[in-house]
């Protein structure tokens, strides 16, 4: 997420199985440091409604359960970025 503070990006898609700290707060600390609204799509292997709650609380625009279908990844994705940025 650092990387945002450098490059701007059409969209991110923020693994939390990849993050030695726990990656909601990392996100929800480096969420609003971006200029523009960037759209984030979380994976995770937590499939819980309140997981995919917590997620979309702190920011997240969608959150998708792995394994990830590559299709599906691709939509998800052409959807985040049909929508207007505030």
């Amino acid at each position: 997420m650092a990387a945002t503070a450098v490059s701007s990006y059409d969209a991110i898609i923020l693994d939390l199985g990849l993050l030695d700290v726990g990656g909601l707060e990392l996100f929800a600390r480096l969420a609003g440091k971006a200029p523009q609204k960037t759209p984030v799509l979380v994976v995770g292997a937590r499939d819980g409604v309140e997981d995919r709650g917590r997620a979309l609380a702190v920011g997240a625009d969608d959150y998708i359960v792995t394994p990830i279908d590559a299709i599906e990844l691709e939509e998800r994705l052409r959807v985040l970025l049909r929508r207007p940025r505030h």
